[in-house]
């Protein structure tokens, strides 16, 4: 077979240029100090450090949330045992003014401590993270608590008929002592000005006999005044309906007396694969539902300062067991806390043997051995430069040569 000068140079270019490839890739590895610099380094090992990132970026992010929501919770272990503070001294307070050994001046100094109470747990119950209410429920960006009593606006229930296009709005000023949990329930239907409803001061647990007219005129009281029936009295919460549709028996809207603004709605994190975590205490959980006088805090306080301005004794020690089973239900919110950091804890730990894995698999994909790339880069110099020195006897042949 006979091979021509210029297949022979060809051929010398051709294996030169592979060379100077290998020798620019293995010192691109070096300097960068990757063994995959681009996808055809390692095509398959390029898809799997792919996947690994991934990995990765979710743990981070798991990370991230984890550390929000152990701030959160620390922030409402801490106010909870605050509270439990103020329970244990309110009680404290109600143990020894329930005996005959103290008279009405000292009940009425025992009075303004126990509004100093309220206030310090208003106080603490608008405990902030990063400018969020912890105790808002959903509705973080509102200031959980007032020291006040307020009329919350009407809200419709989610059962309501549609043939009702209007709302319900409520107003008033509240004069009562304890907060409310007011239904109204429609009973005869029809439209505005016709329809009749009920009340139920304890979320629908029991009903006042009062059959008042809706109205779109002007707000009438919640417990109206019919025939003098009202049970309990009128207190100042309102309610006016707008002339729109027709109301439906059983139509129910719910209107809140209570310090309390926020709602019962839960915040979740994401603290793994397929793994949430809520991390808030809602203040009507923290604190009790508006109307639950016998679980309510506020309430419970409220009661216990009127029955020591009053002098009455009696007043005093009911309050005592009311406050022990607010001191128990704070209890169990410390508890179900301190359980979850618990399990966020639990979870850190396994993210980060987690992340220690995924990076190590990352590492022996990616990384490069300085070592062994040295050697193979001075192996590679060493051919490049055989390389070339046959390249340079190779190319002095010709005829000429042969003719001298």
């Amino acid at each position: 077979m006979r091979v021509t000068q210029a297949t022979i140079y060809q051929n010398i270019n051709q294996n030169i240029s592979k060379l100077t490839e290998q020798l620019k890739n293995v010192n691109e590895q070096i300097a960068s100090s990757k063994r995959i610099n681009r996808p055809s380094d390692d095509p398959l090992g390029l898809t799997h450090a792919l996947n690994l990132k991934e990995v990765l970026s979710q743990i981070n992010q798991y990370g991230t949330n984890i550390n929000h929501g152990q701030s959160w919770l620390q922030a409402t272990e801490s106010t909870l045992q605050s509270a439990e503070d103020l329970i244990i001294r309110a009680k404290t307070l109600a143990t020894q003014m329930s005996t005959e050994t103290y008279d009405a001046t000292e009940r009425a100094n025992a009075a303004v401590e126990v509004q100093n109470i309220t206030e310090q747990l208003v106080q603490i119950g608008n405990t902030r993270v990063n400018g969020r209410y912890i105790f808002s429920g959903d509705k973080d960006r509102t200031q959980a608590l007032d020291l006040n009593l307020s009329i919350h606006q009407a809200v419709a229930g989610s059962g309501n008929n549609a043939a009702y296009t209007g709302t319900a709005t409520s107003s008033g000023t509240y004069t009562g002592l304890y907060s409310k949990g007011y239904v109204v329930q429609i009973t005869t239907g029809g439209a505005v000005g016709v329809a009749q409803y009920k009340v139920s001061e304890d979320g629908g647990v029991t009903w006042g006999p009062d059959n008042a007219f809706t109205t779109s005129t002007a707000p009438t009281n919640i417990y109206d005044s019919i025939n003098s029936r009202e049970v309990p009295p009128n207190q100042g919460a309102q309610i006016a309906f707008t002339n729109s549709g027709t109301l439906t028996v059983g139509d129910r809207f719910t209107v809140e007396v209570s310090q309390y603004n926020g709602d019962s709605d839960e915040m979740s994190i994401i603290i793994g694969p397929s793994a949430q975590l809520e991390i808030n205490v809602a203040g009507d959980t923290a604190f009790g539902q508006a109307g639950d006088t016998a679980n309510n805090l506020f309430d419970m306080l409220a009661g216990l300062k009127n029955s020591l301005q009053d002098n009455d004794t009696l007043g005093v020690q009911a309050a005592i067991e009311r406050l022990r089973n607010a001191q128990d239900n704070n209890i169990s919110n410390l508890a179900d806390v301190g359980s979850r950091l618990n399990r966020i804890e639990v979870n850190r730990n396994m993210l980060s043997d987690l992340e220690a894995n995924n990076t190590n698999r990352l590492s022996g994909i990616e990384d490069l051995d300085i070592a062994k790339a040295s050697l193979e880069l001075n192996s590679k110099q060493m051919i490049f430069q055989a390389a070339l020195y046959s390249a340079a006897k190779v190319t002095e042949l010709s005829l000429l040569n042969y003719m001298k």
